[in-house]
């Protein structure tokens, strides 16, 4: 599988850009059955045509999520959606 992109939302190793609520709600779709996120990059490199892939970062936490053991831990996403949502949290409390 092909790594998360360089700014990708559920990277636990970049800064989080949304806002807490957005972080919330991606966090939460990991737990979705019937929920896709659709990789930010493969929208915008084909100027919004063409086909559109899963975000690799969505694919591995909702498989980490689902109990799914042959995800590696190193990857650099969020270990679980808890972890996503209290770093949002954190985001949400700063002055």
């Amino acid at each position: 599988m092909k790594p998360p992109c360089a700014l990708c939302p559920y990277r636990k190793d970049v800064e989080p850009y949304l806002t807490p609520e957005r972080g919330l709600q991606l966090a939460m779709a990991t737990r979705s059955r019937t929920h896709r996120f659709i990789c930010h990059e493969s929208v915008r490199s084909l100027g919004g045509t063409g086909p559109r892939r899963l975000c690799t970062g969505f694919a591995l936490l909702r498989a980490q999520e689902a109990g799914n053991r042959l995800v590696r831990p190193s990857e650099p996403v969020y270990g679980s959606m808890g972890e996503m949502i209290a770093t949002y949290m954190r985001l949400g409390e700063r002055p």
